[in-house]
């Protein structure tokens, strides 16, 4: 694929048909050609250099339904390095504007200096194929954050984040933004772009404006996953195109699952593939199968546990308990205890487990009751604002400590240790310190 802002455009140095000396027959074909281009997104990135990939022209087919008014909100999750921002944000805003001269855009991204980029390229396009997409550049648009169009349209740039005073747009694009792993995982930063997003963007939107939402995806409770959740709630339709690195099943490019993305000579599949290989398993699953809570876990997988209905001799093993406290009262998250014994062979067996929604004071007794029996090896260890965990080693620990809410022996092989089990934090941190405990834990991934 070829870099869209090198294209060189022939026609553009004549649109003036008198002053050429060609024939008729000339003239109708780059007329021909100008109408097929401004007429078909697809014909225009050819038109640049680019050829579309599978999942390029699946991309293309709802950009084009945006730019028809089919599609009023579209969120694309593609992995890194996927030419979804060429797509997106370089090369549908000249063919928008081709098709809607007077039109404003508004295209955001995690930071001004991004989003100015991205501007400038597109306004480097709109300069270099002018004739063809029938549009030319005011003579003081030199800005790359904000320009216009001889025919009334504009173009803003802005960081996420800022204010976006004096600018009504018909078409809003937000590519990428999240600026990283940290500011993902504050819950401050997901806050402003959220209020951002809700207060400042969509506030300057004309009537009947279109937004497209551009991104890895990074968080469960990113921008994405809070506009999945109000959709889910009963908000605002989104049409969404999320393509996987590796195909699952139902891909909507019809890929097999274990297929890579975009694998051919570009090399793609090949990056694909390394990447697996050395990326920490949370960010394999959110950055790059846009799956951001994985399902399998990031410390346990669902095939290492099996059922098991005669439990080994107590003595023989060293029993830990752990649990992960809900502070807030009358907050929705669960307070949960899980109590494991691990064997000589280093086999870790779930002896009992549970969840409720405790009030914080009364989880907190019910988890000191669980581990108070035995000897205590270690006092509490402070593992985060909202955690207190302590590792017991305890002799005899009676399986009717269980509450109503706990899983039996033999009910362990249903449980499923992944984000959506309540018990996983404390499975992630029992994972933890019994690796301290005791190296070479099967269980433990290397994130311990």
């Amino acid at each position: 694929m070829t870099n869209p802002s090198f294209a060189y455009d022939q026609s553009m140095t004549a649109p003036e048909f008198g002053t050429l000396d060609v024939s008729p027959a000339v003239v109708a074909e780059i007329l021909l050609k100008r109408r097929r281009v401004r007429g078909s997104l697809i014909e225009w990135c050819r038109h640049c250099g680019c050829e579309p990939a599978p999942h390029h022209r699946l991309l293309i087919d709802r950009l084009e339904r945006v730019a028809r008014g089919e599609i009023k909100r579209l969120a694309v999750f593609m992995p890194p390095g996927s030419a979804k921002s060429t797509y997106g944000s370089i090369l549908f805003p000249p063919y928008v504007m081709a098709n809607a001269p007077k039109h404003a855009i508004l295209a955001a991204s995690h930071t001004t200096e991004l989003a100015e980029r991205w501007g400038r390229r597109v306004r480097n396009l709109i300069a270099r194929h002018s004739a063809t997409l029938g549009l030319r550049l005011s003579d003081d648009s030199h800005a790359a954050g904000y320009w216009e169009l001889e025919s009334g349209g504009e173009y803003y740039a802005a960081g996420v984040g800022a204010a976006i005073i004096g600018f009504r747009a018909h078409g809003a694009l937000i590519d990428d933004p999240i600026r990283s792993r940290e500011d993902a995982d504050s819950p401050h930063v997901r806050d402003k772009i959220w209020e951002w997003y809700k207060s400042d963007l969509l506030t300057r939107l004309a009537p009947g404006g279109w937004v497209i939402l551009i991104q890895t995806r990074w968080h469960e409770d990113d921008l994405a996953g809070r506009i999945i959740g109000e959709m889910e709630r009963g908000g605002e339709r989104w049409d969404i195109v999320s393509l996987p690195a590796e195909a699952e099943a139902g891909d909507l490019l019809g890929r097999e699952p274990g297929q890579w993305l975009w694998d051919d000579a570009y090399g793609y599949g090949d990056f694909l593939r390394h990447e697996k290989a050395t990326q920490l398993p949370r960010n394999w699953s959110a950055l790059y199968q846009q799956r951001p809570a994985p399902e399998t876990g990031d410390y346990f997988k669902e095939e290492w546990f099996r059922p098991y209905t005669c439990e080994p001799p107590r003595e023989t093993l060293n029993v830990y308990g752990a649990s992960d406290y809900a502070v807030t009262s009358q907050g929705g998250d669960y307070t949960v205890h899980v109590v494991i014994g691990v064997d000589p062979e280093t086999a870790c067996i779930c002896l009992i487990s549970g969840g409720a929604r405790h009030p914080p004071t009364s989880g907190l007794r019910l988890g000191v009751t669980w581990c108070a029996s035995g000897n205590r090896r270690s006092g509490p260890r402070n593992t985060g604002r909202s955690f207190r965990a302590w590792a017991h080693t305890l002799s005899g620990a009676p399986s009717s400590a269980a509450p109503t809410h706990a899983a039996s022996s033999s009910q362990v092989g249903a449980t499923r240790p992944c984000a959506r089990n309540p018990c996983a934090a404390a499975w992630r941190r029992l994972a933890s310190m019994c690796a301290k405990a005791h190296h070479g834990l099967q269980t433990c991934g290397p994130s311990c």
